[in-house]
């Protein structure tokens, strides 16, 4: 009996490499499965925030108070303006920190980033 070890030890060398080979397969299977399900959360997340944004603003008065805008983190913008009236106060460094934080371009005049901005949001003045 103990004279057979060697030939079922060398016999079963095959499938042990064979056994190991699928257990490496199965590791990046999960690894690709595991970014697949961190791609699908994110996608997720900009559905959701594209689902919140969808709102077309539409003003006809400045104290009209607009729906808040969020985020590519999901979180409201900060210093969003809150009625249409605040929308025409906005002043360069006001426009910067909501374009930079919308991460678009903050070249152009207050005027032309003014209109990039309330573009962007959606933002149509019906008055």
């Amino acid at each position: 009996m103990l004279q057979e070890l060697p030939i079922i030890q060398q016999e079963q060398a095959p499938l042990i490499q064979t056994v190991g080979r699928l257990e490496e397969g199965m590791r990046r299977l999960e690894h690709r499965l595991d970014a697949i399900h961190l791609e699908v959360r994110g996608i997720r997340t900009d559905i959701s925030r594209d689902e919140k944004n969808r709102i077309e603003r539409r003003a006809q008065h400045d104290n009209t108070v607009l729906e808040p805008f969020y985020g590519f983190n999901g979180q409201l913008v900060p210093g969003f303006p809150r009625t249409l009236g605040d929308t025409k106060t906005l002043n360069g460094i006001q426009l910067n920190a909501l374009l930079f934080f919308l991460d678009l371009p903050l070249s152009g005049s207050v005027a032309v980033r003014k209109a990039r901005f309330l573009n962007y949001v959606g933002l149509v003045y019906l008055g």
